[in-house]
This record gives C-alpha cells, structure tokens and sequence, in this order.
C-alpha cells in the first residue's frame, strides 16, 4: 500500500463563510457596527448588501471582515471570482495573524492561483497557520517536509507535524504516520507505532488501513500487538474527549 501523498488542495467550501460568521469568532460582539451588520445581512440572504459593509470593516483592519471577504472573492459568493482579490484581502488577515486566512493564503500560493506560485511562500503560511493548531496546516506543513517541496526536506520534521495533527484526529496524517513506521524506509520501523496509528485511522474510516493491519499481525509477537492495542484504546478514549 502507498503512501497518500494528497495535499489539502481544497478551498474553504462556502459553507464554511457562513459558520465563520456565525460561530468563528467569540469577540463578534465588539467588532465594528459594519462588522455586525454585515454579519446579519448576510444571513438574511443580502449579500450585495453584506460586500460593501463587509469592506468597509475590512477597510477599517477588522481580520474577520477582511477574510470573509477573502472568501467571498474566492468562491465567487455574491462577488465574481477572483484569486487574485481573494489573495489580497487574505493577506492583509494573515499579516494580522487570521489562521484561516494564513491557511488559504498558502493553497494560493501552492498553486499559483491568484498570485505566483511559491513554493516558500506556501509554506510560510502553512507554519504560521500550523503554529496556531490547525491540523490541516499541520499535515500539508508534514507533507512538504517529507517531499523538500518549499522547505528543506527534514524527515523529522515531517514526523513532528504529522504527529502533531495525528493527535488531534486528522485523518490523512494518522494514515501517513502509520506508513511511515511500517514502511521503516526513511525512518526505524516500529510496528506498534504503525499498527496503533493505522488502527486510528481504521475507526475513522480508512478502509485501506485494513491491509496493513492484517500484514502488521503477521508479522508482530503477541506481545507487540497486546501493548499496540493497548495504544490504540488510549488514544482513541483521548481523541474522544
């Protein structure tokens, strides 16, 4: 079984703008009226209305505006599409250190939509981004890393964050980490860490995890497998909470 080696190269879906707006910020209450008004014209369906409060806000410095509208430019929500005002209003929320905005950002740059691509660039954003928890950052940062893609390449360094997002759930990451150990081509093998990250990715779905599964009881002692197992139900009952 191969290694996945997808990237996140996916824009925040739509959706995602609405529950930004609704939930993503708990000082929404002392934003700009422009903010707030914005906020409920949007979700009452005038968006026309919503773009020019939004940038009077994003004009004014507020992050949120400035990355809804971001957002907006990106998608092509009530604004015709635009990489390249996508990207301008993201940077002036990353540069103010709007996870989001910072993660998004980088996709542009990684693919050269909207600004040129840039590798270093790409990954500057995904470390601001990962810096700040987000896993997905997390995995893309790991996954350039592995592949000297930006960055130096550093296995140890794609271990760190793929760890890193592994632990919070991220399902792609859990995947990599676990080949990585059953592999042991660029790092020692280690069973019970493959089969313990594996078997996470297994519960959450990753069906080709199965495989690796059946061949790391193979080839593990009864005692490897007891305390892989023994792993596995920690990490789960931990990601649980």
């Amino acid at each position: 079984m191969h290694k996945k080696t997808l990237n996140c190269q996916r824009r925040l879906p739509c959706l995602l703008l609405v529950v930004l707006l609704v939930n993503g910020h708990s000082t929404l209450a002392d934003e700009s009226s422009n903010l707030r008004q914005a906020i409920e014209l949007f979700q009452k369906g005038d968006i026309a209305e919503a773009e020019v409060l939004f940038e009077r806000a994003a004009l004014a410095g507020s992050p949120q505006a400035q990355f809804n509208l971001g957002v907006m430019y990106d998608q092509g929500v009530g604004l015709p599409e635009d990489d390249s005002a996508a990207a301008r209003w993201y940077a002036l929320a990353a540069e103010q250190g709007d996870a989001e905005a910072q993660f998004n950002l980088a996709l542009l740059y990684d693919k050269g939509n909207g600004v040129p691509q840039d590798r270093a660039q790409a990954a500057r954003w995904y470390r601001q981004a990962a810096q700040q928890g987000m896993a997905r950052a997390q995995f893309n940062l790991a996954l350039m890393h592995e592949t000297g893609e930006g960055v130096e390449e550093s296995i140890d360094d794609a271990l760190d964050w793929y760890l890193r997002a592994a632990r919070q759930g991220y399902l792609k990451a859990q995947v990599n980490l676990g080949l990585l150990y059953f592999e042991g081509e660029r790092v020692p093998r280690d069973d019970i860490k493959a089969y313990t990250w594996l078997g996470l990715s297994a519960a959450q779905g990753y069906a080709e995890a199965d495989v690796n599964l059946q061949a790391l009881e193979r080839r593990m002692t009864a005692a490897q497998l007891s305390e892989a197992r023994k792993r596995l139900v920690g990490l789960r009952r931990a990601q649980s909470q």
